[in-house]
């Protein structure tokens, strides 16, 4: 079976080349056609409404973000300053406890001198007796 070729014949060459007329009652079809794009209608009001709205949404929606922020910042400096706090108390404990348990010089030319207070105590235990 052999495929058979289309033919064109001068009468449907003629049909593609042929213009056709066209009445058209609606206008705005017509000016379409004539124009090659519908024309736009927009409600400014409601396109003004939105925009603002969604605007307000916008700025609302940032300074929620940075209020969070803030929040968030100011909680972790106040934890910081806890532990610095209490990393300083501990620090001056360290330094009390090993000042009330050591042997120092206050001031030599008064004679004041430092002793821990262990031996303080049984030296008033002893003498008290």
């Amino acid at each position: 079976m052999a495929s058979e070729e289309p033919t064109y014949s001068s009468e449907s060459k003629a049909k593609e080349d042929t213009v056709v007329d066209v009445e058209i009652n609606d206008e705005n079809v017509s000016d379409s056609i004539n124009h090659g794009v519908m024309g736009d209608k927009h409600d400014y009001k409601k396109l003004t409404f939105w925009s603002i709205l969604g605007i307000l949404f916008v700025v609302i929606f940032v300074q929620l973000l940075m209020e969070m922020y803030d929040q968030a910042t100011q909680i972790n400096n106040d934890q910081i300053s806890a532990s610095s706090e209490y990393y300083d108390i501990r620090e001056q404990e360290r330094k009390d406890t090993e000042r009330l348990s050591s042997f120092g010089v206050v001031d030599i030319e008064n004679g004041v001198y430092r002793m821990p207070i262990d031996s303080v105590i049984n030296d008033m235990a002893v003498d008290g007796e």
